[in-house]
Formats: structure tokens, sequence, C-alpha cells
């Protein structure tokens, strides 16, 4: 692809009205500026990129392979009018599988008045991941002024086909070949039934069956012609076209599994060996190869073994024998044996009852299917003391294992106890395996006995117990991480030895910065003297502390055996303490927001002790929890505890707000940019439950001046409760626009019906207080809507700077 870079003033001249009218906007031309900001350049007739910042290397490139015309009209429909910009929400993936992006665009034309976009990333971008495709990218991008060459350069030799090589193909309607991918790419153009044709006439092809049912296929054989070889294959494929939708032709994938060359005789896909296979598959729905053959991919894994072994394969003579070592380098591949109607099946070996071939094993053996027992050897039947086969069979393999034979799956070990013939109980390690025993798939199950003093039970109770500690450790981090109290160790020399979340973001910090600082120096010049007294025992430490500004209750326990304390923030609203002087005590707080204030740490203590009990359990710390409803029923436990400790948090702001104690910082506010980052943070929570978040921002909105903090707060309060009134599938849209009275709204609208056209529900007018309690603080108001089968309407108006245009 070939894009300009900001530098390269020639490659602009044509561009040169454009950028001139978008240096006149004062936001578009820092952005132009600024090397680090990605922007690029579209032309609107074709797509193709006209200019791109170095930043926007990669977004170009991805352009360049996709369907970059696709973008345009995106962009087209963004801005139909030249001159001012807009912030909108652009999807650069096509399959719909990475999210949207946020741009801001423009549109001008250049100096052949032809349309051009301009396109600034506005955040991260969530860029699809492509296929490298040089070839097609050439043809997209504009191909700088160079002298035609001389001769064009022959194209590379393809490629021979190898065995395991994968291919991708699509066929149109009629059956023809429209793509094929890797060295088989030749064959495009021809159809399937000339190419399964070509190989066999007289046989049959699931595959042209399946194409004429129209029907999506899995790992059906066909064989063809590729010049002088013959391509032994497997092909799956699907309708590309939805269910229902006109059918326009199959699309899938194969691999090569076998390649001949075309004098060397025929090789089919059929197997002559006996199948063996697990009785795994009958639970799952894997169709078995028919009449016991195996499969190709088994034929392959066999055919590896034998190799590594220097074994040769079965069904392979003197005259199959492997080619030399140059032909083998050539690319030759052995194909696969065929069957030979000279050879009679050789009789099975003779077998006595207990199984001959389990006496040879040192340790305990049983061979069953389902609960027939088929055979066991003698070291089991001394471990369980029954006398003989028929013994045991008598019992049954309950018996032996009273809660019927171990199902879980191969390969792995498991401890439990068995019965034996007394009706004691024996603990041991069992281990499960498939074989074919008697000409159909049984589980083998392998048996060691554990002793009291074995290491191994040794070390895993060690393990175990390490884990529980870990689990522990892990339990109680995260219990105090729960708290909405900041708690603090301090050490002997007042440094901080641990802090949990809630105490750094009263100290403004990360975790890993505070730990050993000073705790006295986290604080205001006027909270930091007292605060260091106390700690050296000079006196009592203060109730009321200042850091950074901010205003915070401080509870100071003694110290403990070994040196250390611990102390207890709180967070108060910025006006407790807004017209103190430095180290003075806050003034009380109203008391209807005290009583709240105490009712919500005296509700959180039991809330989140309930929360980390069920945490822990869901992570099953202590134990496996049996029945799965009961994972279901934790998982609504912590779901409820959550809620109530969101409801609390709420509540005890409402309080605050309404006995005003809430501190407002007026100042110019970008609505539409807020707005924006609300939705970036609630996309997250809108994708879990398969909602759509559109936006719709106006970019003619009058000035703001509010708190910036209230109004954002206000704005994902109001944006998370559409998304959870949503049913999954649904749409939550989220525009900006200008009000009636000269005012600014933010409109939230859901996908889910009202229960009618004007009266909401109490409950939504519930869930909305602490939202419609901070617009009033900011001189605005909060409206509510209910239009029918359209969803609920929520408004945010604001009203606009004084002397500022409507």
């Amino acid at each position: 692809m070939h894009t300009d870079s900001t530098s390269q003033d020639g490659g602009r001249a044509g561009l040169a009205p454009a950028f001139a009218l978008w240096q006149r906007e004062p936001a578009l031309a820092a952005a132009l500026r600024d090397t680090a900001v990605s922007h690029l350049v579209l032309d609107g007739g074709d797509g193709t990129v006209r200019h791109a910042s170095p930043a926007a290397a990669r977004l170009g490139e991805v352009l360049a392979h996709l369907d970059g015309l696709a973008f345009a009209r995106q962009l087209a429909a963004a801005c139909p009018a030249e001159g001012g910009h807009r912030l909108v929400r652009l999807r650069l993936d096509p399959r719909r599988i990475a999210p949207p992006s946020l741009f801001t665009v423009s549109r001008a034309a250049d100096a052949d008045g032809r349309p051009v976009y301009l396109a600034i990333a506005a955040g991260t971008l969530a860029l699809p991941r492509v296929s490298a495709a040089p070839a097609q990218a050439e043809a997209r991008a504009p191909s700088p002024v160079a002298p035609p060459p001389a001769r064009e350069p022959s194209p590379p030799a393809a490629e021979p086909p190898r065995e395991g090589d994968r291919f991708l193909w699509r066929s149109d309607g009629h059956s023809v070949l429209t793509r094929l991918s890797g060295s088989l790419a030749g064959l495009t153009g021809q159809d399937w039934p000339g190419l399964a044709g070509s190989h066999d006439p007289s046989q049959s092809h699931p595959v042209i069956a399946a194409l004429a049912s129209r029907r999506t296929f899995r790992k059906l054989p066909i064989s063809f012609r590729l010049g002088h070889l013959t391509i032994h294959a497997e092909v799956s494929g699907a309708p590309t076209a939805r269910e229902g939708a006109e059918f326009r032709g199959f699309e899938g994938f194969g691999v090569i599994r076998g390649i001949a060359r075309a004098d060397a005789g025929p090789a089919t896909l059929a197997a002559d060996l006996l199948a063996f296979t697990s009785d795994e598959d009958a639970g799952t729905g894997t169709e078995a190869p028919p009449d016991g053959a195996l499969s190709t991919d088994e034929h392959a894994a066999f055919r590896e073994i034998a190799r590594a072994l220097g074994a040769r394969y079965a069904g392979d003579d003197e005259s199959n024998a492997p080619p030399p070592l140059a032909a083998r380098m050539a690319g030759s591949v052995m194909p696969f044996p065929s069957p030979r109607a000279d050879l009679a099946p050789s009789p099975p070996f003779p077998a006595d009852e207990t199984g001959g071939l389990l006496d040879s094993l040192p340790m305990p053996a049983l061979v069953h299917r389902g609960e027939t027992i088929l055979a066991v050897n003698q070291p089991f039947l001394d471990l369980t003391r029954f006398g003989d086969l028929e013994d045991l069979r008598g019992a049954g393999i309950h018996a032996v294992f009273p809660s019927g034979p171990p199902q879980f799956r191969s390969g792995l070990s498991h401890e439990t106890a068995i019965g034996t013939a007394g009706g004691a109980a024996r603990p041991v390690e069992v281990t499960r395996g498939i074989c074919a025993w008697e000409g159909g798939p049984a589980a083998i199950l392998l048996l060691r006995g554990l002793d009291e003093d074995d290491p191994r039970r040794e070390l895993a109770a060690e393990r175990l117990a390490r884990e529980v500690q870990a689990g522990r450790a892990l339990g109680a981090e995260a219990a105090l991480d729960a708290l909405q109290a900041g708690v603090v160790t301090i050490d002997r020399d007042g440094r901080v030895v641990t802090l949990n979340r809630a105490a750094a973001s009263c100290l403004g910090g990360a975790p890993t910065e505070l730990v050993g600082s000073d705790f006295a120096h986290l604080f205001d010049a006027g909270s930091a003297g007292p605060l260091a007294a106390a700690l050296a025992g000079g006196g009592e430490a203060p109730s009321a502390v200042l850091a950074q500004g901010r205003a915070m209750t401080l509870a100071l326990a003694p110290l403990r055996a070994d040196g250390e304390r611990v102390a207890v923030l709180h967070r108060l609203p910025d006006s407790t303490l807004g017209g103190a002087s430095q180290g003075a005590r806050a003034e009380p707080a109203a008391p209807g927001t005290a009583n709240m204030r105490r009712l919500d740490r005296e509700l959180r203590e039991p809330v989140d002790a309930i929360l980390t009990l069920t945490h822990a359990m869901l992570e099953e710390r202590f134990g496996a929890l049996g029945d799965t409803r009961y994972r279901a029923c934790l998982s609504d436990i912590r779901d409820a505890g959550e809620r109530i400790v969101e409801r609390m948090a709420e509540l005890s702001d409402l309080a605050a707000i309404e006995a005003g104690q809430i501190a407002l910082d007026p100042r110019p506010l970008a609505l539409n940019e807020v707005v924006a980052n609300c939705v970036a943070v609630l996309q997250t929570e809108a994708a879990r439950g398969r909602i759509v978040l559109r936006t719709s921002f106006s970019t003619d909105l009058a000035e703001l001046e509010v708190d910036e903090a209230s109004v954002r707060r206000a704005a994902s309060l109001v944006i998370e409760h559409a998304i959870r009134r949503s049913v999954a599938g649904g749409q939550v849209i989220v525009s900006t626009g200008t009000g009636e009275a000269a005012e600014v709204a933010l409109r939230v609208r859901d996908g889910s019906p009202a229960q009618n056209a004007v009266a909401v529900a109490p409950e939504e007018d519930l869930r909305l207080a602490l939202p419609r309690a901070l617009v009033q603080a900011n001189g605005g108001r909060l409206r509510m809507t209910g239009r029918g089968e359209e969803g609920m309407l929520v408004e945010i108006l604001l009203p606009a700077k004084h002397g500022a245009r409507g």
C-alpha cells in the first residue's frame, strides 16, 4: 500500500484545498499537527487512501486489505456536507467481530472537486486481523509515479502439493470452483463433478451427493488429477447463504491426505485394518468410520508412528516399500495401502477367559464394556480377593466399584476406594484407558494400591495445605479490596506495609507506589504534623485529616505485639472540611447524613463477609460443590450482595447530596467527549449482555459550565440503567442535541417496552433518584418518558452557559 506521510508535501498537492479548509478548524488543525495522532484521507469515489500520517500506517494497511469503499460510505453517511467535523463510531471489521472505533471525521473537496474525507482516530483503534495479501494491497493502493518496467517479471512457480497441506475452496451455484488456495490454485475454474470423474468415473462420490443436496458436510474423501499427480484429499464445506436465503454456492476447506503419480496405480482412502475406536465417541455424536475402517487421521498417525519406529505399516508389502531418500526429498509421498484380495484375514490370537494379554501386566487390570466385565488379570483378583473371573462376574462390577465403573476421561488418574470379596474397602488409584477387545471398543482400568504412608499422598496433602493457605490469603486480600473503607497496616517506624484499594484511592496513588512510604507524609501539611506525633507516641491521632485536599476521617488502632498497627480511613464529602483551616477538626455532618453513613458501614460489613465466602465457595477452594445447581444459587447470592452494596453506596451519596454536602466545581464542559468516554467504559457490560450501544452526537451544542465529575457520573448511571433494562439482542441509543428553553440535552433510549405511553413505573423513578439529584445540583433536570413499544426515553437537560448561542 502506498500512503503519503505528513512530511511529504508533494503527495498532498492535490489535497491542498481540503487541508486549507480543515486547517481553519482549531480542533482539526491541532490533530493534523500532532505526529502521534493517527489520521488519514480517503477518496470518496473508490475508497483509496490519499494520505496517511506515520501513526496511521497500520490503519492504512488494514483498509487496503479490507473494503475501503465500505469505510468511505460510512464516512459519507456521517459527513453529508463539507466543512465542520463530527465525532462518530465507525466499523472497520466487515465481519462485525471487532467493536467499532471512535473517529473525528470531516468532508472536503480536492483540487479536482472530488469529495475526500478526513478520519482522525479519537481513541484506541480495534483493528481486525487481516491475512497478508500483498498483491491485493498493491492493486488497491495508489502506485507511485515511476517509469513502466521494460518487461513484467514472470510469476513465481507454483509450489508442488504436499501431504498434509490445507487449502480453502469456494464454488458457485453450479459447483464451479471460483477459489482454490495454495498449491491447488491451478484447478480454479473447474467443477467438482469434473474433478471427481477425472480420477474414476465409475465410483460414487459423496462430495457430489452432498453438493447436490445443499447440506453441510465434513471430511468427505475425494480423489482428482493435478497434472501427472493423483491427489487424495478430504474436503469439508457448507452453503455460503443463510438458511432461507437464495443459494449462492459452497465454501469450505480441505486437507491433502495422499499424493501418487498417475502411473503408480490406483490408491484409495479405504483402510484394511481393524477399527480402533473409543467408547467415548458414543456420547459425543461423532460418527465412526463405516465397516470398522480407520479414518484418514488415524491412518496418518499410525503411518508416522511406524516410520519413527522403523517398522512397516500394516498392509504394506515389499513392493510398497518406502522410496529412496532422494525421491522422498523430491516430495513424493507413499500412497495409502489398498485392500488386497490375495490376503485372507488372519485368525485372532487365542486368549483364555482371564485375558492372556492382561496376565503379562504387573499391575491389576480390568477390561469392561459398560457394566459387563470382559477380562481381568491375576493381580486384580488378588487385590479384590475374588477367586476367579466367574466369581467376579457373578458379584457384578458394582461389587468392586459401588458407584459404578469410572467414567472420567481416558489417560487421567483418580483416587477412589474399591470393594473386595469380603466387603472391605481398599484405597486405590485408577487410571482409565480405551482399547479394542473382541472386535469392539472397551475401557481398561489399571489399579495401583495406596498405603497410609504413601509418600505421594503425603506430598499431595502438603500441596493441598499450601493451596488452602494461599487461597485464604487471596480471600483475605479480596475481602479487604471489597471494603469501602481504606485499611492501612503501618510498622513501628510509621511506614506503610500493606493497604487495600480504597486506601490507595483515598491517598491518591497506586498500592505498589505507596508501600514503603512514610504514612504521615502522605497527608497535607496541616494533618501530617499531628499524625506523625501520634505515630511516635506523642499525642492523640487527629480524627479528621486532609490528603491532597480531600477530607477523610482517621481511626488509628493501638500497637500490636509485632509492633504494627492498623489505620482505617473513610472519605468524607469535599464540603465537610472545605472551609476549615488546615489541621482543624471537621464539623459534624447533618444527622440524617451521619445516620445514613453509619447504617452504610453497619450493612457493608456483613454483606462483604457474605461476598467473600461466596467467592471462595465458587472457586471451590475447600472442595467440590457437587450439584451444579449449588453453583447457580451461589452466583445468585453473589449478584444480590453486589447489588445491595451498589444500592447502599447510591443511598449514601444521595443523602449527602440532599444535605448539601457536595462540592461543585463548575467549568466549561465538552459534553460529547464526556458521553463518549462513558459509552466506551460501559461497552464491555453491554457486549456481555449482547446489547448494541449506538451513539449520535450533535456538533452544534451550546457551551456548558457545570461540574464535570457529577455530570459524568449521572450520564454513566443513566446509560447503565438503560443497558440493564434492555434484553439480549436489543439496543440502547445515546444522543446529544439541543432541548427547549436553550438547554443542552443528553438523551438515552432503551429498547425495552414501557408500560404505557406517558407514565413511568415508580421503581424506575427510584432507580434514577441519584442521577436526578446530581443533575439538579448542576441546575438541570432529568425527565423520563415512556413510549410504548419503543422503550423508555431518559433526558438530562442542562442549562446552557449564559450568553452562549442556542
